[in-house]
Order: C-alpha cells, then sequence, then structure tokens
C-alpha cells in the first residue's frame, strides 16, 4: 500500500479570492475532522499572487483516494468552487518506494 498525493492548483477569478478561501477553509476543517483514509491536508496560497492556491492532500492509497471523491464533502466543495475558478491543474503522484521514508534528501 503506497500513499497518494493530490496537489490541486488553482487560479481563482478576482472576486472569488474572499470565497474560496473560506470555503478552503470550511473544508480543510471538514476533511480533517470527517475523512477517512487521509494522511494530510495542506492550504497553500501564493503571497505575490493572492489569486493562486494550491490543495496538497496526502491519502493512504487508492482506495481512499476514491472514497474522498465520492463524498458528498467533497461534491459540495466542488461544485462551491467552479464558477470561480479560472484555471486548475491537478497532478497525482505516489511515494516512491526507491526513497528511504523520513530522510531529506535536499543539498
Amino acid at each position: 500500500m503506497r500513499p497518494l498525493v493530490e496537489l490541486d492548483e488553482f487560479l481563482v477569478k478576482p472576486s472569488f479570492v474572499s470565497q474560496f478561501r473560506d470555503l478552503t477553509v470550511v473544508n480543510a476543517q471538514a476533511f480533517v475532522e470527517r475523512e477517512a483514509g487521509f494522511e494530510r491536508f495542506s492550504a497553500l496560497s501564493d503571497s505575490p499572487q493572492p489569486r493562486r492556491f494550491a490543495l496538497y492532500e496526502i491519502y493512504e492509497d487508492e482506495a481512499a483516494f476514491d472514497e474522498h471523491l465520492a463524498s458528498n464533502r467533497y461534491l459540495s466543495f466542488a461544485n462551491a468552487i467552479e464558477d470561480g475558478i479560472e484555471q486548475r491543474s491537478i497532478s497525482r503522484s505516489a511515494f516512491s518506494n526507491a526513497m528511504p521514508a523520513g530522510e531529506d534528501i535536499s543539498t
């Protein structure tokens, strides 16, 4: 079982920045309190570009992520932000078995 990482990057419409931030906070709180199979949820914003956000999520495995996508909480959040998004990119990855867990490989 390998953890799954999802990174969603958003460019939100100028008039939607505050609402997106508020919806993301509510979404994150619900995620932490109710979502089974998650390991981490982080919401990131870009100070120099206040319309850019990233949601970084780690799930125990692909099955936990699939449950997340089918949840009413996720579907409600996705519906609430749909009209306020200019651009969105999604990337999904799994941790590599080739790298030792917990080791800093930066130089």
